[in-house]
């Protein structure tokens, strides 16, 4: 078996954190679901979960933005990049990233 190609978008993701800084793994079509996240994994450095797999995380605690993603923190002290979310929940990551930088911008990852 082949490993799946990453995302260009996790690509660019994976570009801002330093290796030592790395987050837990990178999320992209995420949906927020009762307090969890669901989405599809890349590059969990605990080597839990397989790259392209869909996974939910346990319950998210607090999020807030690093070079302009949005980073979920877990109760079970994993640390989530959400690059890219589901179209329809649009306006929740929006409004997220906009409490979060005090931003009157829609532009959001």
């Amino acid at each position: 078996m082949s490993p799946i190609p990453y995302p260009s978008e996790v690509v660019s993701a994976l570009r801002q954190w330093k290796e030592e800084e790395a987050p837990t793994a990178y999320l992209i079509d995420v949906a927020s679901v009762f307090g969890y996240l669901v989405g599809t994994v890349y590059g969990d450095v605990h080597s839990r979960f397989i790259d392209g797999h869909q996974i939910a995380t346990s319950f998210v605690i607090s999020i807030g933005v690093e070079f302009g993603y949005l980073v979920a923190y877990t109760f079970s002290g994993s640390r989530y990049v959400i690059v890219t979310h589901r179209q329809e929940q649009a306006t929740l990551f929006e409004t997220y990233l906009r409490k979060l930088t005090g931003s009157n911008d829609k532009s959001a990852k």
